[in-house]
C-alpha cells in the first residue's frame, strides 16, 4: 500500500505519538488531528509535533473533512482512546454529524465507524489498519510475569477469555472480569478501567482475573484491544491479580514497561489463546 499523505486522528494515550514516529521514520507525510474531547495526554503529541498538529472535534465531522481535504490527506488512521460517551452528552453537532447520526440504524461502535468510513471514502480518503505501524506491540503466547498462574487462575482464564470473545461478537466490549469461573463485570461503553473498578467492588478486592480479547470480526481500522500501564494500576487498586490478553491480537503499549510494571505490582501477565469451548463440569 502506497501512502502519500497520512492523517492521524489522535485520541488519548501515547499510541498516536508512536504511530506518528513510525510513519515519519518511513518517510510518509503526516498530519495529526487531535480530538478535542479526548484526554489531554494528547497535548504531548501537540507539543512534539507542533508544526503538523491541529485540533478537531468528534461532533463536527463536516469541519474535519474540510481540514483533511485542505491538507490533501489520502489515508487516515484513528488511534488512541476516543470515548463514545461523548455521543450521549449535551454537545453541539454540525449538520454533517447530525445527518450521519440520524441515518444510523444504531449507535454501536461498528455502525458509527462504518458510516464514517463510507462518508470519507466519498472524498477519496481511506481509513487504514491501526496495526500497520504498531506490529512490534503484539506479543505471542507466554506468561510474561515472574508470578505464574495457579490451577484456579487457568480455569478463570479459559472461562473469561471464552466469554470475552462472546461479548465481542455482540459488539458490547472486549473485556470481562471473573473470579472462580463467575463473571463479575462486563466492559461496555464505560471502558476497561471502569469495568475493572466495578469488579473490584464486587470481589471486595480479592483476586479477580481480567480477560481481554479481540472481537470476533474486529475491524482493525477503528479499534484494536489494548492494555497499558494504566490498566495494571487500575487492577492493583481494585484487587485484581491477573491480566490475560489474546496473544498476537492485543496491543501492548510499551511492552517492556508493561512487563516491568506487572512485576513491580506483583501481578500476573499472560498472553493466551481463546478456547473454542469450556468445560461444563
Amino acid at each position: 500500500m502506497k501512502i502519500k499523505n497520512l492523517g492521524i486522528i489522535a485520541g488519548s494515550g501515547i499510541l498516536p505519538a508512536i504511530t506518528a514516529d513510525e510513519a515519519i521514520a518511513k518517510g510518509i507525510n503526516v498530519k495529526i488531528y487531535i480530538i478535542k474531547e479526548g484526554n489531554f495526554e494528547s497535548l504531548d503529541i501537540a507539543r512534539k509535533y507542533k508544526d503538523i498538529s491541529k485540533f478537531i472535534s468528534i461532533t463536527k465531522v463536516g469541519h474535519a473533512l474540510k481540514e483533511f481535504k485542505k491538507d490533501n490527506i489520502s489515508h487516515l488512521i484513528m488511534i488512541g482512546k476516543i470515548s463514545k460517551e461523548n455521543l450521549f452528552k449535551n454537545l453541539k453537532f454540525d449538520l454533517k454529524t447530525l445527518w450521519m447520526l440520524k441515518n444510523l440504524t444504531n449507535r454501536s461502535d461498528n455502525t458509527i465507524f462504518y458510516a464514517l468510513a463510507d462518508e470519507f471514502f466519498k472524498y477519496d480518503i481511506e481509513f487504514i489498519s491501526q496495526k500497520i505501524f504498531l506490529k512490534n506491540l503484539f506479543l505471542p503466547v507466554k506468561v510474561y510475569s515472574k508470578k505464574k498462574p495457579s490451577a484456579q487462575d487457568l480455569k478463570d482464564i479459559n472461562y473469561g477469555m471464552y466469554y470475552a470473545k462472546k461479548i465481542g461478537k455482540l459488539d458490547i466490549g472486549q473485556t470481562v472480569v471473573v473470579r472462580y469461573e463467575s463473571i463479575l463485570a462486563v466492559e461496555a461503553i464505560e471502558g476497561t478501567d471502569k469495568c475493572i473498578e466495578r469488579a473490584g467492588i464486587l470481589s471486595k478486592g480479592k483476586g479477580a482475573v481480567v480477560c481481554k480479547t479481540e472481537k470476533e470480526k474486529q475491524d482493525c481500522r477503528f479499534d484494536v484491544p489494548a492494555i497499558g500501564i494504566t490498566t495494571l494500576e487500575t487492577m492493583k487498586k481494585s484487587g485484581a491479580h491477573l491480566l490475560a490478553f489474546e496473544a498476537e491480537k492485543t496491543l501492548i503499549v510499551t511492552p517492556e514497561e508493561v512487563i516491568k510494571k506487572a512485576n513491580e505490582l506483583k501481578l500476573i501477565l499472560v498472553g493466551t489463546k481463546v478456547p473454542k469451548n469450556i468445560s461444563r463440569k
